[in-house]
């Protein structure tokens, strides 16, 4: 592969083609005419220390797309990726504003696309429109994987990515293998003005599939969401759809959201879709300021298929809820959950949680559960400021102590309002580890605590041998009689 330098300034011609090279840009004003087109087949950009670039676009007769920013590379204009069946008088129509212009990777008209861009050191991209990556019906995608990486090795400074909206989509067929994802790593932090709206690809009459993620892993790293989240597609019926956070340093990772968290569930019902916003450990989640995130789980009216859920695993994570609700009163399947898995971490609804749904239907969850794992460190309690609609399953799920002996009470629900009245034995679901254990539950003495009693012994290694060994012992002296 032969390697290049562009300087300042370097390319000005209306039409170039990059074969099967690796190209260093450095400098100032990388590509800045509005009506350029690039084409290049198997090229690698590297933009290096110091480069300042304008609005450029280009796409790969290949399909394969691979752009580094790296060591304090500044972006202000477009950012275009594609194949060659992108129509060029939409090339020209998004950078002709440069200013406000989407960063596309990705069109359609192909069976498999393969594209990653980094930005990595020292450096920030800035753009005016969003940022959006397979959204344009993928009707044939039947494999590959693009990806966003942002992150900085560098412990002392920051990469920075500014956009008005990520948006992000899942392939047309049920049984793709894309993987499309959006990855934040150390010393990096991400910004949107409007939101994100990821797994949003496909039509009502579309089978979409695939994996589409937006991971946040590291230390010294934030994403600062303004305006609504949207996570997964009504109108999909298969596919992975998430958001992804854990922090691995001495402070937690920020995720702060200014809006609504909306989670999906699917409008067919026999999605296998799911849709999962997840805090993994050591990850703060609230409004930027300290105010608080109205969450919303499965509350689409005409869901009837798949799983949405909010997950908080691991220990030190803080989650500040505004008002939460799981699933629509009108809808009629799919499954919305909030899941609590361990201790050490701190979740609260500031304002009124409400749970709907039909409790379990022929052997299944339909509509909102509230479901607690809990483990050898016990569980983390869920405070709800108002609990006022309950209409859902509180599932218990104790296969995860690994202790021999439990005898124990685990507070999983507070509250500052009366719980009385709201539960029955049928409310709950609890998941033992042996059939002999035994569960019950419980409100405290003022009624503003919800109480699962536990009481489980399994035998030790020495108990089971003896055990078996004395059946051996009974079943020889029975054949001896014989």
């Amino acid at each position: 592969m032969k390697k290049h330098v562009l300087a300042a300034s370097a390319l000005a011609a209306t039409s170039l083609v990059f074969a099967a090279q690796e190209i260093t840009v450095s400098g100032g004003n990388f590509i800045s005419s509005n009506n350029n087109n690039y084409r290049y087949s198997d090229t690698i950009f590297n933009f290096a220390e110091g480069t300042n670039t304008g609005s450029f676009i280009f796409w790969a007769d290949s399909r394969t797309a691979d752009i580094a920013f790296t060591d304090g590379t500044v972006v202000n204009g477009a950012v275009l990726v594609g194949d060659k069946e992108a129509n060029p008088l939409t090339w020209g129509r998004v950078a002709s504003n440069p200013n406000g212009t989407n960063v596309r990777i990705g069109w359609n008209n192909v069976s498999s696309y393969d594209a990653t861009i980094e930005v990595s050191g020292n450096s920030s991209v800035a753009i005016g429109g969003n940022w959006i990556q397979l959204t344009n019906g993928f009707g044939a995608l039947e494999s590959g994987k693009v990806q966003t990486k942002l992150y900085n090795e560098d412990s002392s400074s920051k990469s920075y990515v500014h956009i008005d909206k990520l948006e992000m989509g899942l392939s047309g067929l049920e049984n793709s293998t894309l993987v499309n994802s959006f990855e934040i790593g150390s010393n990096a932090e991400f910004w949107t003005k409007s939101g994100i709206d990821i797994g949003k690809n496909g039509t009502s009459t579309q089978s979409t599939g695939g994996t589409v993620k937006v991971e946040m892993v590291g230390e010294n790293n934030a994403m600062y969401v303004y305006g609504d989240s949207h996570i997964g597609n009504n109108n999909a019926s298969a596919g992975d759809t998430f958001v992804y956070a854990k922090g691995t340093g001495s402070a937690q990772s920020g995720f702060y959201q200014d809006g609504g968290m909306i989670i999906h569930l699917s409008k067919k019902s026999d999605a296998t879709m799911t849709s999962a916003v997840i805090l993994d450990g050591n990850v703060e989640f609230k409004r930027p300021g300290g105010a608080h995130i109205t969450l919303n789980i499965g509350t689409d009216s005409n869901s009837a298929g798949g799983e949405a859920s909010f997950q908080v695993k691991g220990a030190n994570n803080f989650a500040s809820i505004w008002n939460a609700t799981l699933f629509n009163a009108s809808a009629t399947g799919g499954k919305a959950t909030l899941l609590i898995e361990g201790s050490g971490s701190t979740i609260n609804v500031n304002s009124d949680l409400k749970v709907y749904g039909s409790g379990i239907v022929d052997g299944k969850i339909v509509g909102g559960e509230l479901r607690f794992n809990i483990d050898d460190t016990g569980i983390s309690t869920l405070f709800a400021n108002k609990f006022s609609v309950f209409e859902g399953i509180i599932t218990v799920d104790f296969t995860q102590i690994l202790l021999n002996e439990v005898e124990s009470e685990f507070t999983i629900l507070k509250s500052n309002n009366s719980l009385a009245d709201l539960f029955t034995n049928d409310s709950f679901n609890f998941i033992k580890r042996d059939e002999s254990d035994i569960v019950s539950w419980s409100l405290s003495e003022d009624s503003k605590s919800l109480i699962i009693s536990y009481v489980s012994t399994i035998p030790e290694p020495s108990t089971y041998a003896a055990i078996f060994g004395a059946i051996a012992l009974a079943f020889a002296a029975y054949r001896r009689r014989k």
